[in-house]
């Protein structure tokens, strides 16, 4: 209370500082306030356009100038998620939104330019859409955003050589000869909407059908197939829409999506799978960095295969379809936004590293009947709980490592005879474990490292090997 100003280097190389509170009367930041605070993961603030207009006298005059984690803002009390841009606001200031912790960014029209740094987030998960008005974009004014950008401007706006980090750029038609001209070295693709509806007869095929519309198909942003679809087509898709962001195959009569269909693709951002769909192949999608929100996999489904989603880093959530036996290995492992996992009953086997890296998973539910967790199966996830099924008889090497689970409750597991090697090491949330007196053996280190463990609780008559 009372605060007007923070002085030059007032924080200057506080390492440890975590959190930071500007109260709504600051109106200036001197130089080098903040100036070497790596540490900073929170910044409190009262009112959102009382802040922006604070005076900061250099780069190092934001906290969140330095910090090397993704930044919680918290705005009266409230965290600040989806950023909408106050009206009024003409220029976006070089480092603003530098780290915040954000899902998505709304632009109002009148912003004419974006300074340095502005929008460098991590946790960006929806397109942005710069407004008609915009300018003048700065250095890595828009990198580490979502892979893929809509711009309304006619006129291509002053960039650098380092202002995206982008898959595509989406421009207005009639605009993407200007666009190409501007932007030509930067090695950046310049698409323009196009949405093409496409039935294809069974004695026929989709190359022939979209050469009957006199649609050309790297140009082809959007594509909804009806009727017969091949397995193989899937691939020559990949290999000639270059353009393609959202896909509909759920009215056509493919069952397979082949190994290797997608990889690596970095413009798809939606599919909607085919409702006769048995198998995805191996890496069918592994790597498509665009690929995000939410895909619901057809009850006909049946076997996911390994690394089929692999670090498609985007996707948010996977609905399982109640036929599925087999997730393979690595299926999406390093699916970092992967926020929940529900298993069906009819699934007989989960590979090794299934969801491995998805540190953002949270919810999870195991069916009864499942007998073994393979190794490294649900390493480094967010799960705070869990429910063992009863059925387990085994748990992997380094199944959990490095998990958020806080109680392993194993005692209704009448079943379990092994908890291998490294199982849940370095869960450093975990406190209390209780064991089944089934248990036979504990493999090397399968606890080591859990520091908050305080309580084992064992019924076991012959202790277990170890």
């Amino acid at each position: 209370e009372g605060v007007t100003s923070i002085g030059d280097c007032a924080f200057e190389h506080c390492i440890s500082l975590a959190s930071v509170t500007i109260p709504e009367g600051v109106t200036s930041i001197g130089s080098g306030a903040f100036n070497g605070c790596k540490s900073l993961k929170e910044l409190r603030i009262s009112n959102l356009s009382s802040y922006l207009k604070i005076k900061f006298e250099d780069d190092d005059s934001y906290p969140n100038c330095w910090s090397k984690h993704s930044i919680d803002v918290i705005v009266d009390g409230e965290k600040l998620t989806d950023l909408v841009i106050p009206e009024g606001i003409s220029d976006i200031g070089d480092f603003w939104f530098r780290g915040w912790n954000l899902n998505s960014v709304t632009i109002p029209e009148g912003v004419k330019t974006i300074g340095d740094y502005a929008f460098y987030c991590y946790g960006i998960k929806e397109m942005l859409v710069l407004p008609s008005s915009i300018e003048s974009i700065g250095s890595c004014a828009l990198r580490s955003t979502f892979p893929i950008c809509r711009i309304e401007a006619q006129t291509p706006p002053s960039i650098v050589s380092d202002s995206f980090q982008l898959s595509v750029l989406i421009v207005p038609n009639g605009c993407s000869g200007a666009y190409k001209t501007a932007y030509g070295d930067t090695g950046l693709k310049i698409v323009e909407d196009k949405t093409v509806e496409v039935t294809v007869p069974l004695e026929s095929n989709l190359f022939d059908e979209l050469i009957a519309l006199r649609a050309t198909p790297s140009l082809i942003t959007d594509l909804t197939v009806h009727g017969s679809l091949k397995a193989d087509e899937l691939s020559w898709i990949n290999s000639n829409m270059t353009s393609l962001l959202n896909l509909d195959i759920s009215d056509t009569d493919c069952t397979t999506i082949p190994d290797g269909a997608f990889q690596s693709n970095g413009t798809l951002m939606g599919i909607k799978l085919p409702q006769s769909l048995q198998s995805i192949g191996n890496d069918a999608f592994n790597g498509c960095r665009a690929l995000c929100g939410s895909i619901t996999l057809p009850e006909t489904v049946e076997t996911v295969g390994d690394y089929a989603f692999q670090n498609c880093r985007l996707l948010e959530e996977i609905l399982f379809s109640g036929s599925l036996a087999r997730i393979g290995d690595s299926a999406f492992n390093g699916c970092s936004r992967l926020q929940s996992a529900y298993i069906p009953d009819s699934i007989e086997e989960i590979g090794r590293y299934a969801f491995s890296g998805c540190n953002s998973l949270t919810e999870l539910s195991l069916p009864d009947g499942l007998t073994s967790i393979n190794d490294s199966c649900f390493e480094n996830c967010g799960i705070i709980q869990l429910k063992f099924p009863s059925s387990l008889v085994s748990i992997g090497n380094s199944a959990f490592n490095s998990s958020d689970l806080e109680i392993v409750d194993l005692s209704g597991c009448l079943e379990l005879k092994e908890i291998k090697d490294r199982a849940f090491s370095y869960c450093s949330s975990l406190k209390t474990v209780n064991l089944p007196a089934s248990l036979e053996r504990i493999g090397t280190e399968a606890f080591s490292d859990c520091k908050a463990l305080a309580h084992i609780s064992s019924p076991c008559v012959t202790p277990p090997a170890i």
